[in-house]
């Protein structure tokens, strides 16, 4: 039961995260300056990253065992994805919020800052969306969405695809800044 909940809690987190970089996205694109969607969208965002985390935890590790790292390398390679990417999108989590607290305020980059913000801002993106890429279809599977190994090789493509497009649309308008 928890890890159907984990996959309600992974479909808000995929809507918020859509629409956060799409209200984020397309200002910065066109020039516009009301974040204020934006901002309303990150703290669901953050309040549903703490549910989905401490959801993921109570799901796999006492199944598995906490400190039981070899077995790592015995699961697949979409659990391993799931987990280095959950890690670099909570590590990155406090320098993304902190630039675009900045950029709501109304500071602009240059130089070096400038370079720093957009690596890590690409990387930030980078490793959500690859978590959403890996995701998705599990999270159908687990809510009893998908029946066959076609069809979840269907909505794999399909999210690769527009994952793989909103990752170019959010590195323009990072390039932008």
């Amino acid at each position: 039961m928890i890890k159907k909940w984990n996959a309600v809690c992974s479909w808000m987190l995929t809507l918020f995260l859509l629409g956060h970089m799409l209200t984020m996205s397309i200002p910065v694109l066109t020039g516009g300056h009301d974040y204020s969607d934006c901002q309303i969208l990150a703290g669901g965002i953050v309040a549903t990253v703490l549910i989905h985390v401490v959801l993921c935890i109570v799901s796999y590790y006492p199944r598995r065992g906490m400190l039981n790292f070899h077995r790592y390398r015995k699961e697949n390679w979409r659990l391993i994805t799931q987990r280095i990417s959950g890690i670099v999108i909570l590590i990155l989590l406090y320098p993304h919020m902190r630039v675009l607290h900045l950029i709501i305020s109304g500071a602009s980059f240059s130089g070096g800052a400038k370079f720093l913000v957009l690596v890590t801002e690409i990387l930030f993106a980078g490793a959500a969306f690859l978590h959403l890429s890996v995701s998705f279809s599990r999270s159908m599977l687990t809510l009893g969405l998908l029946r066959n190994d076609r069809m979840e090789k269907l909505v794999d493509c399909v999210t690769w695809i527009i994952c793989g497009l909103l990752m170019v649309l959010t590195v323009a308008a990072r390039i932008r800044l």
